[in-house]
């Protein structure tokens, strides 16, 4: 879409809005033993609404960060993260 009067591509600034409304979001999850854990947990992050872009899932570490939008609360990132099989606490 463009605006006629200002020549600025409305889509554009509607993408530039979404990136700036994300926070970096740290979870800590047990149970994770190996890198099909790791995944495991990468595709349930993956599925909860508003996250952006999973950053880091580590087994080793046991810590998970994403890049979230307002609607993915600490509710729902738990939630997700508890259905795929492990224990999540987003770190406040």
């Amino acid at each position: 879409m463009h605006d006629s009067l200002t020549g600025v591509h409305i889509n554009h600034l509607i993408q530039e809005r979404n990136v700036s409304d994300t926070r970096e979001v740290t979870i800590e999850v047990r149970g994770m033993t190996c890198s099909h854990c790791e995944q495991a947990v990468t595709k349930a992050l993956k599925s909860v609404p508003g996250v952006a872009e999973v950053r880091q899932v580590s087994h080793a570490d046991g810590l998970a960060s994403v890049a979230a939008g307002p609607e993915a609360t600490a509710e729902r990132i738990e939630a997700a993260v508890t259905k795929a099989g492990y224990r999540a606490r987003v770190k406040g």
